[in-house]
């Protein structure tokens, strides 16, 4: 006789004329269910076209013999196998993160990198920007100044020189303007504001007059007229310009303020206009989590559900098609299998 499990479909052949009694029942290999058998009126042999099932052996034929009413008694489980069964079914929670850390995870992922990208770029362009401007600013003042004092240079006439190095002195964003000759002596030098630098170096200008010092850190490479870098002055970051005036030997520099251009791109990045574009791309962010997670992780819900009930026996499912195109299929997918289980379940019985 052909006997099927309800829970898990596996397929019985069994020896009728060993049930003692109108019914016996035995536990299923595969998921432990109690099949009850009840023992034919008639004992019919396997019908031809039949597919090959699994026989019941002699050991678990023998425990089909107990009367109908006494108290379930079933064979021991193999080792290492739970015993489950169609009232003590349980449903083992699945260990993970939800599709929605995961997506969160993305979102945040992808904002710092894109943020961060963008950050860096805009300060790398920025401040090349900000070099060349510099650069035109410097070769600008220092040309100008070297029109100017060229020829009171080769008269002789420092007094000029002082007024027009000191008048240059002055413009905004200049850190200093000066002029040393060929003996490192300086022989004109200002600075537009020594209240910027600590009191110690601002007494000590005043005493002994432009440090020399300052100057000699950008000097000129040997058969060049002229050169510029960043040097530090007391803790001051100031881009220096040099050329060389002709016929003399002298040497023209001019320092412009970076810290000044530093604080201009930081004060730039926070901004009210920045932070509220990076805040408008975080809630555009969450909103898409929002959605997404709307989108994905209800209809895999409810094909959770469906599948649990499924494996508990309930046959008549329906999936409504909403969501992805892929999750819709699936859903599409576990309902025609459930009616063919159905189908098939009807027809075992018959």
């Amino acid at each position: 006789m052909l006997v099927f499990c309800e829970e898990c479909a596996k397929k019985y052949t069994i020896d009728e004329t060993r049930i003692k009694g109108d019914k016996a029942r035995f536990s299923c290999r595969e998921c432990g269910h109690i099949i009850v058998v009840k023992k034919p009126d008639v004992i019919e042999g396997p019908q031809q076209g039949d597919e090959i099932s699994d026989e019941v052996t002699s050991d678990e034929i023998l425990h089909l013999d107990f009367p109908e009413k006494t108290p379930d008694i079933t064979e021991p489980d193999p080792p290492g196998k739970e015993h489950t069964s169609k009232t003590t079914s349980t449903v083992h929670q699945a260990k993970g993160l939800s599709i929605s850390v995961y997506l969160l995870f993305t979102i945040v992922t992808g904002f710092i990198l894109i943020s961060g990208t963008f950050a860096y770029l805009h300060v790398e362009s920025v401040s090349k920007i900000i070099d060349q401007q510099m650069e035109m600013r410097a070769v600008t003042l220092i040309t100008s100044l070297k029109g100017i004092i060229k020829k009171s240079l080769v008269q002789h006439e420092y007094e000029q020189v002082n007024a027009e190095t000191l008048r240059f002195s002055k413009l905004p964003g200049v850190a200093y303007a000066a002029v040393m000759n060929n003996s490192h002596l300086v022989l004109a030098g200002f600075f537009n504001n020594l209240e910027v630098f600590d009191r110690n170096f601002a007494v000590q200008v005043r005493k002994k007059g432009f440090p020399a010092e300052i100057l000699l850190l950008d000097q000129l490479p040997r058969g060049s007229d002229e050169n510029s870098g960043y040097i530090t002055v007391r803790g001051k970051a100031i881009y220096d310009k040099v050329v060389s005036i002709p016929n003399t030997g002298d040497e023209i520099h001019v320092g412009i303020y970076a810290t000044k251009i530093d604080d201009t791109i930081r004060n730039f990045l926070f901004a009210p206009l920045p932070l509220g574009l990076l805040g408008l791309v975080l809630l555009i962010s969450i909103v898409l989590l929002f959605l997404l997670s709307k989108t994905l992780t209800r209809p895999l819900q409810e094909l959770t559900d469906m599948t649990n009930r499924i494996s508990l026996g309930e046959m008549d499912c329906f999936f409504q098609p909403h969501g992805p195109r892929e999750i819709q299929e699936l859903g599409t997918a576990l309902e025609r299998m459930c009616s063919s289980v159905k189908t098939a379940l009807q027809r075992w019985k018959r």
